[in-house]
């Protein structure tokens, strides 16, 4: 008597941590109303993170041309020291 009060408490305890499986697996149901509200919102992020990494990238272009002008109208000459000559090092 005692084997089978024990298999059923096992068995009750089974089929309800079960139950509670199943229960917690179900997808949440969302009002149709807000599941259009959180897409608009995911599409807008969308849309506003691909604008920051547009000017952001214009922006790296923007300084790279400068850079390119700066470097194109300096004169970077090098020019070897005479071999008696000390070599002069700037420091910052």
């Amino acid at each position: 008597m005692k084997n089978i009060v024990l298999l059923f408490a096992v068995l009750f305890a089974a089929v309800s941590a079960s139950a509670q499986t199943q229960q917690q697996a179900q997808p949440l149901r969302v009002h149709p109303n807000a599941d259009y509200i959180r897409t608009a919102r995911v599409q807008l992020e969308k849309d506003t993170e691909l604008k920051i990494l547009e000017k952001l990238e214009e922006s790296r272009l923007r300084e790279e041309r400068a850079r390119m002008q700066m470097i194109e109208g300096s004169n970077f000459s090098v020019q070897n020291p005479a071999p008696n000559q000390p070599v002069q090092t700037q420091t910052f």
